[in-house]
């Protein structure tokens, strides 16, 4: 197509330089033109031109004939020539760009491969990681502490069981301590706190010697004795007297509360006598459940009531725990407005439940009825020690007594309803055995 203008520039200029003689009968001199990029024949000239006859030299009538000619040969190999190198570079072309095509095509997937990796890990990095439920870090920290350090330290013995009582209740004095801070104005001097620490271990290590009188008293003198010398010299920064009554009164009660009432826990694992004096042994299910855990089992009343005892407290805590979740409607107490009264019922319903099944698990050693009395009474006891904690905290403006335990807050926060019972459930199997007629170490002895 780009070649039939320049067939007709020189067609035009040879037939202007050499028109041709033409008869006038024949047909008019060929003229070639351009239409839709084909050369093509035009039409006659007009009569006049073909009346005409012009006369050249035969030489240069055969030469610009020649010229002529081979000048139409050319036209016609041009579009011809044009037609396939339009052709050749078209495929090049096309060629080239399918080229291009599959090299970005490539290079597109790997840059969204690239992409994607790069958006996942900056959503990763920027998306916080999901954590844990709450309730499932508290059922995590409970196996960890049940199986982990209690359960083993109840059935392998006395010492092992007072140890991890006095380390349990170090960490009690340091939490109890920090209430106290936030409450008493002035603060107790430092000193205090460490013999508050000292004599709480001392009335645990008391009960395990056989110490069982004149323990608390002396410890309670003793606190009292530092609490005027030491604070009754500290000068108030706000101008009032160094010591209140709440400084005497938190000290006698700390002293009973994270001493004298957690060494029972001591007493009760002491009671040595043999569950078979109950015509009791443990069923299979529980052999088989300490063969699992390699926890040597010691058929006596005093492990038998200290573990079914922890089992009832933690059974009455969860059950009470998601009642109130579930059917929680009523407020029970202002001290601590987060229980329920529905709450509560199932929390009684778990611990005399559980307190019918340890007594079914290890052979019976009590008649379902005293069975149930007893996870009663616990169930009480532990109730009371929860709500003493609640309106210490509550009084101190704190949350939590402390933070070691997570999803649980603090040993206070874990153990309070521990505390009161203890020796809830030692006068009751103290009273049971006594009623039984079995002889037994007298309850008091110096």
């Amino acid at each position: 197509p780009g070649g039939s203008s320049h067939v007709h520039a020189h067609v035009s200029a040879a037939m202007a330089v050499m028109p041709v003689a033409v008869g006038t009968i024949g047909p008019s001199p060929l003229c070639v033109g351009a239409r839709g990029g084909q050369a093509l024949v035009g039409t006659r000239a007009p009569l006049e031109r073909r009346q005409r006859q012009l006369v050249l030299p035969a030489s240069l009538a055969r030469h610009k004939t020649a010229e002529w000619s081979a000048d139409r040969a050319r036209t016609r190999r041009l579009p011809l020539l044009k037609v396939g190198t339009s052709l050749v570079a078209t495929v090049a072309a096309a060629a080239a760009r399918h080229a291009a095509r599959l090299r970005s095509h490539t290079a597109g997937h790997a840059s969204a491969a690239g992409g994607a990796e790069a958006g996942a890990a900056a959503a990763s990095a920027a998306k916080p990681r999901r954590k844990l439920s709450s309730r499932l870090i508290r059922t995590l920290s409970g196996l960890v502490i049940g199986l982990g350090f209690c359960g083993p330290a109840v059935f392998y013995g006395t010492w092992p069981f007072t140890m991890m009582t006095v380390a349990v209740i170090a960490v009690a004095v340091l939490e109890y301590e920090r209430i106290l801070q936030s409450i008493l104005s002035p603060p107790l001097a430092p000193i205090l706190r460490y013999a508050h620490l000292t004599v709480s271990i001392g009335t645990i290590l008391a009960a395990q010697l056989g110490v069982l009188t004149g323990i608390f008293e002396c410890a309670a003198v003793a606190l009292l004795v530092m609490l005027l010398v030491v604070q009754g010299n500290t000068k108030n920064p706000e101008g009032g007297a160094p010591i209140s009554f709440g400084h005497i009164s938190s000290q006698v009660f700390g002293v009973f509360y994270t001493g004298y009432l957690p060494a029972f826990w001591v007493r009760l694992r002491m009671i040595s006598v043999p569950l078979a004096s109950l015509n009791a042994v443990p069923t299979p299910f529980l052999q088989t459940c300490c063969s699992i855990l390699h926890w040597p089992l010691n058929p006596t009343v005093g492990v038998f009531a200290t573990s079914a005892t922890a089992v009832c407290i933690i059974m009455s805590d969860t059950c009470a725990y998601l009642g109130g979740k579930r059917w929680g409607k009523t407020p029970l107490i202002l001290v601590s407005p987060g229980k329920t009264r529905e709450g509560m019922y199932c929390g009684m319903a778990g611990a005399v439940g559980t307190a019918l099944f340890c007594n079914f698990a290890w052979g019976s050693p009590a008649h379902p009825a005293v069975a149930t009395g007893i996870g009663f009474m616990i169930f009480c006891a532990s109730l009371l020690g929860d709500l003493s904690v609640s309106a210490m905290k509550r009084d101190a403006g704190l949350k939590d007594a402390g933070s070691l335990i997570p999803g649980h807050g603090g040993i206070l926060d874990r153990f309070d309803s521990y505390f009161f019972s203890a020796p809830t459930a030692y006068f009751c199997w103290y009273m049971y055995l006594k009623a039984c007629g079995i002889s037994w170490t007298p309850l008091l002895r110096s």
